[in-house]
């Protein structure tokens, strides 16, 4: 598995848009709606390195909750995977758990998403590829 992004929570979308192009990254996808999670995502680069933009709607318990306790922060990294169902399995024997089930990403073309939670690594998301 390689990495294919890092997961940035942020409260205001469009502030930190700006300081983020301030540091040097692009748009690589415009901000846009996922109804499922009920957040807002931006995914911006900077050479090879790619950070998605988090940012909770008002009725968002999940990572409304998780922002009350972390911030503006780095809360994850996902992972890109040419065999999910392996992978996540392998994971999980490792003491990975599941924390959002499997299910469809909008924001990165509908490809099959999992988060999983480890207590000496943290979060983490694998991707379909």
């Amino acid at each position: 598995m390689e990495v294919h992004h890092i997961g940035y929570l942020v409260k205001n979308m469009a502030s930190s848009v700006t300081a983020f192009v301030n540091l040097g990254y692009s748009i690589k996808q415009m901000t846009m709606y996922d109804a499922d999670r009920d957040i807002d995502i931006c995914f911006m680069e900077n050479g090879a390195f790619m950070v998605e933009l988090v940012s909770p709607r008002p009725d968002c318990k999940f990572f409304r909750s998780l922002q009350k306790k972390i911030g503006n922060a780095p809360y994850h990294i996902c992972y890109i995977t040419n065999d999910f169902v392996t992978d996540m399995q392998a994971l999980q024997n490792n003491e990975y758990i599941v924390i959002v089930p499997p299910s469809k990403a909008v924001a990165i073309d509908n490809r099959l998403v999992v988060f999983m939670f480890h207590e000496e690594v943290g979060i983490i998301e694998l991707v379909e590829s």
